[in-house]
């Protein structure tokens, strides 16, 4: 298949949106600038992609449960003439643009990604139009453990070539923050350590202080709590 019958489908919620269904911070404007980091990097990642995109929030989502939402938001780039769909959230610091370019030259093979994350669920999908059964993907297990491997069985019952991306990880909630390897050069994460280590409580404080404090000297005092 060719590079234009590919589409990028960024399915997230808006940062405003966001905020309400996730904490990555006990601080509301924390969690709110958070979120809104996480959203515009990939926000920004997909745009400079010479690949067409499509981009559904919550406000353009049709359905009941998320199976229902993700499937309308797939079938509606389908029904705009695309071969193939990768679709991704916002809610992965790790993902970058050569992943996503890593997808898109498999699809134009014909093959399917699948990108896993380290809970059990996926950071990238793609399918294809001729391979796209909605029933199916509707009762796909969904925001669970089991997703990964429900979702590479549904690609393997169709025969397809699959390309398995590394996985990383997901932001679900304010744990998973603190779990995210903040040794990545990338500019979303430099602003993610500050933060962090800004509002850090005590506990928090031996893991990022001997690196931070070492390049500013001036923030040695005690660290703020989440709460």
């Amino acid at each position: 298949m060719s590079h234009s019958n590919t589409c990028i489908l960024l399915f997230a919620r808006t940062p405003e949106a966001e905020v309400l269904h996730k904490q990555l911070s006990k601080k509301a404007n924390l969690n709110k600038r958070i979120s809104h980091l996480l959203y515009q990097r990939t926000k920004q990642i997909v745009q400079s992609l010479d690949t067409p995109h499509y981009l559904v929030s919550e406000t353009q989502q049709i359905g009941n449960s998320f199976g229902e939402r993700i499937t309308h938001a797939i079938k509606q780039v389908f029904d705009q003439g695309y071969e193939h769909v990768i679709a991704i959230g916002a809610d992965c610091p790790n993902i970058h643009k050569q992943l996503l370019e890593k997808a898109v030259q498999n699809a134009k093979h014909g093959h399917c990604t699948i990108g896993p994350a380290k809970d059990g669920g996926l950071y990238l999908l793609s399918v294809s139009k001729d391979h796209f059964d909605q029933d199916a993907f509707i009762m796909m297990p969904w925001e669970s453990s089991s997703l990964v491997g429900a979702y590479r069985s549904y690609l393997e019952r169709e025969g397809l070539t699959i390309n398995t991306l590394k996985t990383l990880a997901d932001l679900d909630d304010i744990h998973s923050f603190i779990k995210v390897n903040f040794a990545h050069t990338d500019w979303v994460f430099k602003q993610l350590k500050t933060l962090l280590v800004d509002k850090a409580n005590w506990f928090l404080n031996p893991l990022f202080s001997p690196f931070y404090l070492a390049k500013n000297p001036t923030l040695r005092g005690p660290p703020y709590s989440f709460s």
